[in-house]
């Protein structure tokens, strides 16, 4: 018969680790040489998942026990809570729908998987916590501001937007026109000619120099022998006369006339062979030394002005 003696040598309990030895003789039937084995067992600490704390237990690395359960830390951005084992190792981040979020500061990154979400008043923008800048507002370099109207861009630091004809531009508005359109006192116009529309509710302005909006038509001077009259909206300069639509200066009897002499005739002349000559009524003295024609209906008769039938 076997008789067994089994003795604890020695228990050692450590942080991390609890270690035992134990010795096993035995002893054959009748006598003999007895055999003795000895076995070494290791604890390395509760799981993750598992209790820890109360009696002293203490978690396998690289857990730490948080409110009574081995955890693992896990940064912002990382899994918590839930059968993750895990809890937010940052002061201020918290533990929302399963994974560690904080709040970051104008300027600050955030989005996509970051786990970092902007404080109030700020947007996620390019992965960077930034404030809405409207038209006209300062936007990207140092300025962590972005363009919150829709169609803006940054532009040279500033949001920027076209603007519609007839809509607001120019100064410090941020607003710029749209192609065929300019700004003109602070309002997008389109140009418009001479003796085209302008002004009131047109959205036109006179693009042309020296040209000026009157009683909603673009107007401007005409030199002598230039265009005017009726609806070229063109009139012409101080002593000059629309006479066939062309500036003309007065020319009285004797003096040139017609042709390229943009001169016409004072009243009581008329145009003969490119001088002015007086005209005589019926009754009247005409031809020869007198330098005067007859008015019309009438014509000279032994220099005596006849009427005509």
């Amino acid at each position: 018969m076997v008789g067994a003696r089994v003795a604890v040598v020695a228990t050692v309990a450590t942080v991390l680790t609890v270690s035992s030895f134990v010795t096993v003789t035995a002893v054959p039937a009748g006598g003999g040489v007895a055999l003795s084995t000895t076995a070494r067992s290791t604890y390395y600490g509760v799981p993750l998942g598992g209790k820890c704390g109360e009696y002293g237990q203490t978690c396998r690395s690289p857990g730490k026990c948080e409110h009574g359960t081995c955890k693992t830390e896990s940064p912002v951005g990382g899994p918590c809570g839930g059968s993750t084992n895990a809890y937010c190792k940052d002061d201020e981040a918290k533990c929302t729908d399963g994974r560690c979020t904080m709040e970051s500061p104008l300027g600050g990154k955030c989005g996509g998987d970051s786990g970092y979400t902007c404080v109030d008043g700020t947007d996620c923008q390019d992965g960077m916590c930034q404030t809405g800048s409207p038209v006209g507002g300062p936007c990207g370099g140092s300025t962590n501001a972005y363009c919150t109207d829709e169609g803006a861009t940054c532009t040279d630091g500033r949001c920027t937007k076209e603007s519609p004809l007839g809509g607001e531009c120019g100064a410090d508005s941020g607003y710029t026109c749209v192609d065929g359109t300019d700004c003109q006192d602070g309002m997008c116009q389109k140009g418009s000619p001479v003796g085209g529309p302008c002004g009131g509710s047109t959205d036109a302005y006179c693009k042309d120099e020296g040209a000026t909006c009157t009683d909603g038509r673009c107007t401007m001077e005409s030199p002598l022998g230039g265009e005017c009259g009726g609806d070229s909206g063109y009139t012409c300069s101080a002593g000059t006369e629309c006479k066939n639509n062309l500036c003309q200066e007065e020319s009285a009897a004797g003096g040139p006339c017609g042709g390229s002499t943009n001169a016409f005739c004072a009243d009581g002349t008329r145009c003969e062979s490119g001088k002015c000559a007086k005209e005589s009524p019926v009754g009247g003295p005409c031809g020869g030394y007198t330098r005067t024609v007859c008015v019309k209906g009438s014509e000279c008769q032994y220099n005596v002005c006849r009427r005509t039938y």
